[in-house]
């Protein structure tokens, strides 16, 4: 009310000069108006580097995550072990294995089958290559007494395959490790 008081005081004057006073509370009121609209969109411009600095971070947490799970899903337990060399021992042979170098998982995954072949007897020949999807070992065998005898080993271990590869005609089976 401060300002009604002011104005019925100063009428007089407001009446002498009407467009001065209408253009200043105008501009007065624009002014107010858009400066706070600046300050309010600078705040939000300010959350808003926030948020998606804090959802980039959540990204890179994500991707962490999933790659520690991945490590842990591709890790064979010492049951699994077990079972694998237990259906490889007497049945020694040779088998390729394949990864990709661009996966820790992958990388290890292929070092434990390794592993687990050679303590069973089978000759390893262990193998990078570039063209496999990442996170992904492959073993590859030459002729069908050994495709059965390791697909046999990987499902009473519990370790999930697809079989494929190129069809060479020659008996060979790739097993590839999920």
């Amino acid at each position: 009310m401060g300002f009604l008081n002011h104005v019925s005081k100063e009428w007089t004057v407001l009446k002498g000069a009407p467009i001065a006073f209408v253009v200043l509370v105008v501009f007065s009121l624009c002014t107010g108006f858009f400066g706070g609209t600046e300050f309010k969109s600078q705040e939000v411009k300010a959350i808003q580097a926030r948020l998606d600095l804090r959802n980039d971070e959540l990204d890179d947490y994500k991707s962490k995550l999933e790659e520690r799970l991945d490590d842990v899903e591709k890790k064979l337990s010492e049951v699994q072990v077990s079972k694998i060399k237990s259906a490889l021992e007497g049945k020694s042979s040779s088998v390729d294995i394949y990864w990709n170098n661009s996966s820790k998982s992958a990388i290890g995954y292929a070092a434990e089958m390794s592993k687990a072949f050679e303590e069973s007897g089978w000759d390893v020949i262990g193998k990078h290559s570039a063209t496999l999807p990442i996170g992904r070992a492959v073993i590859r065998t030459d002729n069908t007494q050994n495709s059965e005898t390791i697909g046999r080993a990987l499902d009473d271990a519990g370790v999930k395959y697809n079989i494929g590869g190129i069809a060479t005609g020659d008996g060979s089976t790739d097993f590839i490790l999920e």
